[in-house]
């Protein structure tokens, strides 16, 4: 890649607003995830791990970026996602499976749109359309494994939330 189009996508990174590099966060894991199912296809089990593992370091980034003073619900809830996220990507590396990575590409993809609309939405306030009961739930859309508590020990959560905050490579 020439010299002045990296420098174009670091400027790009460096001066986004936090919401685009959320949605930028997004589409890094999206896209790797989607490599690492071709590198499967075509058996190239080094590439697969590479791009698998990059993805869990953009999830994990996510899990770090959650600000529990603001909404620890949400966070909370975002969390286990993120975790059973991190978790099909492992087991899709270890069982050389496609499977798992289709369904975190399906959850990416999901929160990628929301968080999308939110960025679009931000300032407008919209009422309900009429006779709307109640607002479509996200949550609906997650399986039920997702909402449930992390298989992992608290310990190994905090490690890996403790961990100093990944400097990611555009490109």
């Amino acid at each position: 890649m020439n010299q002045g189009f990296q420098t174009y996508q670091q400027v790009g990174v460096t001066t986004a607003s936090k919401e685009k590099i959320l949605i930028m966060l997004y589409d890094g894991a999206i896209k790797f995830c989607e490599t690492a199912k071709r590198k499967i296809k075509e058996n190239d089990m080094a590439a697969k791990g590479e791009a698998l593992v990059s993805a869990q370091a953009i999830i994990h980034e996510l899990i770090h970026s959650l600000n529990y003073k603001i909404a620890p619900e949400l966070c909370q809830n975002l969390e286990n996602l993120y975790m059973f996220m991190s978790d099909q990507l492992s087991d899709a590396n270890v069982k050389i499976d496609i499977k798992p990575i289709d369904n975190t590409i399906s959850l990416l993809k999901t929160l990628r749109d929301a968080w999308s609309k939110a960025v679009n939405n931000k300032g407008k306030t919209a009422a309900p359309a009429a006779g709307a009961k109640n607002p479509v739930s996200i949550q609906n859309k997650f399986p039920a494994s997702a909402s449930k508590p992390m298989s992992k020990p608290q310990s190994q959560v905090q490690e890996l939330t403790s961990r100093p905050r990944l400097s990611l490579r555009v490109g």
